[in-house]
């Protein structure tokens, strides 16, 4: 099964992603990792504040994103906690990044 290339403006696409993550302020940094065909993740990239306490939150998209068209992502903050998201919203996403890094 080959897998499905995506659209460009949807969440789960990177490059979108990232850019609206940056015209939001927020430091973005890609990380290569080569995921393997049944790993459930998709990408990976670690998201910082533009602010003066720089903590850092590690965002992964999941694949069922790409069957369900819309993002799913999982983010690890430095407290140990996971949070899934599931949202057709970037917003969302924006305002939960920005609660976060605020401590």
């Amino acid at each position: 099964m080959t897998e499905e290339k995506p659209i460009k403006n949807f969440l789960y696409t990177k490059g979108y992603f990232i850019s609206r993550l940056r015209s939001a302020g927020f430091l973005v940094k890609k990380l290569k990792i080569d995921y393997n065909s049944v790993d459930k993740r998709y990408w990976s990239i670690v998201v910082s504040s533009n602010g003066k306490v720089h903590s850092n939150l590690i965002v992964t998209c999941l694949k069922e994103s790409l069957e369900v068209k819309r993002g799913m992502f999982v983010v690890d903050t430095p407290k140990a906690t996971t949070i899934r998201i599931d949202t057709i919203s970037m917003e969302v996403v924006i305002d939960l990044l920005t609660d976060l890094l605020k401590g």
